[in-house]
């Protein structure tokens, strides 16, 4: 399984005690490795980013998971099961430590799923206070799961909306809008068309909203973005789908050239002993 690029990033936080930040990494790498990877186009916000950061330190993976283990181990060793309880598909169970710390709390509650998902909750004074942790644990944890499922779902829709909203942007010099050569980025903006949003509104599927002032920036679609929009606008059946993407045919051109021109990049990271000590 694919690490998370939260997992790479706790795994760098484990092994330094420092926040994943580019300026920590800078700390820790020095600043040409940061550069090159950057001139590279390995942005701090990318997961191959922290994947060479933490190459270069010589940070195993799965690090986190094994201090959070360890952690786990070493509290729970001698301890004493005071209550069992079940909430929903979670089982709560409130143990009493051997030795309380030195604020005199000896209680904690471990919030269990299944075998790879349980979560230990702060230490308390008293088995009650636990046991309250233990529920609110569970209650944020499967809050987060809800919203995590829905992200999933999201983010196809979230890249097809910006996809169909972007706009070509090209260099000065441009006289053919089809010339791949000087198209320069695909950007969209992070904002909603009230046009649409009234048509909408016409056909009494919403309702309008407030049009207050707030501040509108914009995202532009990397070459793989184009590439998965463009994916999932094929499978789903919208009217006037099949002409735009026709129309807009020269994206692919572009999306192929950049890919290839990126894992040309690659082939001469990987060829040149990047990791070599600087």
């Amino acid at each position: 399984m694919q690490a998370k690029l939260s997992d790479i990033k706790r795994d760098f936080e484990a092994a330094t005690n420092r926040k994943a930040t580019r300026e920590n990494a800078i700390q820790e790498c020095g600043f040409k490795f940061i550069h090159k990877l950057n001139c590279y186009g390995i942005s701090v916000n990318y997961q191959e980013f922290w994947q060479a950061v933490n190459k270069q330190l010589n940070i195993p993976d799965g690090l986190y998971l094994k201090k959070k283990e360890d952690y786990r181990i070493q509290l729970l060793t001698n301890a004493k099961v005071v209550s069992t309880q079940k909430k929903n598909q979670w089982e709560i169970t409130v143990f009493e430590l051997q030795t309380p710390d030195e604020y005199g709390n000896k209680f904690v509650a471990e919030c269990t799923k299944d075998s790879e998902t349980r979560e230990l909750t702060a230490v308390s004074k008293t088995k009650s206070a636990a046991h309250s942790r233990g529920y609110n644990l569970v209650y944020e944890l499967e809050k987060r799961e809800k919203h995590l499922k829905r992200c999933k779902i999201l983010q196809s829709v979230y890249l097809i909306f910006l996809y169909l909203s972007s706009s070509d942007e090209y260099f000065d010099d441009c006289e053919d809008i089809n010339d791949i050569e000087k198209l320069w980025r695909i950007t969209s903006w992070i904002n909603l068309d009230f046009e649409i949003l009234d048509q909408l509104e016409n056909e009494e599927l919403l309702t309008k909203p407030q049009q207050g002032k707030k501040k509108i920036t914009y995202i532009s679609l990397t070459p793989e973005g184009v590439q998965k929009s463009i994916e999932l606008l094929k499978q789903i059946n919208l009217e006037g789908l099949q002409e735009l993407l026709e129309e807009q045919k020269h994206h692919t051109k572009w999306v192929d050239q950049s890919l290839n021109e990126k894992a040309k990049k690659k082939m001469l990271w990987e060829t040149e002993g990047f990791y070599e000590e600087w």
